[in-house]
């Protein structure tokens, strides 16, 4: 990768990938590195401008997992110096537990195309979601979208978490869709998230490029 990055993205599954994120920091230029976490070969600078944390099949909290861990001990110091991190879903979970949050277990998991109620307009609409824990913000985060379930959106200084995958791209949810409802009996689920495909995907693909201009705009740009 080059060595000039600005910008870190950490991947834990093949299957959930940067998608549109790549496209976007493609498109304009902004050279990135990505880097698979259960590798566990973290590059040895400390100059990023951000990092992007993606989503994991994985909990957050699984103290077992050997590359978890190493990537929490690479994260930390990152987040603590005021490196600005995008987690999405399992990466927003990642930076709660690292800011002094919580995650646990929710009641249901969620699958599909979700209403996020926001207090601000970029992060607000039908967004898709995808997980099985729940996030209690730090005391230090200002909550920034809900849903009926849970916390969508929060930030803790320059860090912005999500719970949602503003990220995805067709490809991604048929994958995640097959995987989880590609039984005859679970048809009826893959049918509600491809018809939620079909309605949302466009709008929430245009909505994805206006958060990572939200984000990575006042990152990016340099001092005066």
């Amino acid at each position: 990768m080059a060595d000039d990055a600005q910008v870190l993205v950490i991947q834990h599954e093949s299957s959930v990938g940067p998608g549109n994120l790549a496209s976007w920091l493609n498109e304009r230029d902004i050279p990135w590195q990505l880097v698979e976490a259960r590798d566990a070969r973290y590059p040895d600078r400390d100059d990023w401008r951000a990092i992007v944390v993606l989503g994991s099949e994985e909990s957050a909290y699984d103290e077992s997992l050997d590359w978890l861990r190493a990537e929490k001990e690479y994260l930390r110091p990152l987040v603590e110096a005021g490196v600005p991190m995008l987690g999405l879903c399992f990466g927003a979970q990642l930076l709660a537990l690292l800011t002094g949050g919580e995650v646990h277990r929710a009641q249901q998991a969620i699958r599909g195309w979700t209403e996020v109620d926001a207090d601000e307009d970029v992060l607000g609409g039908r967004w898709l979601a995808w997980h099985g824990d729940e996030i209690v913000p730090p005391p230090a985060a200002t909550v920034l979208a809900r849903s009926a379930t849970c916390v969508e959106a929060f930030t803790v200084g320059p860090h912005l978490g999500l719970q949602f995958h503003p990220e995805v791209t067709e490809e991604i949810v048929e994958d995640w869709t097959a995987d989880d409802f590609g039984t005859a009996e679970l048809q009826p689920e893959a049918d509600r998230v491809r018809a939620g495909n079909a309605e949302n995907l466009g709008t929430a693909t245009e909505g994805a490029s206006r958060i990572y201009e939200r984000f990575f705009a006042p990152v990016l740009t340099p001092a005066a």
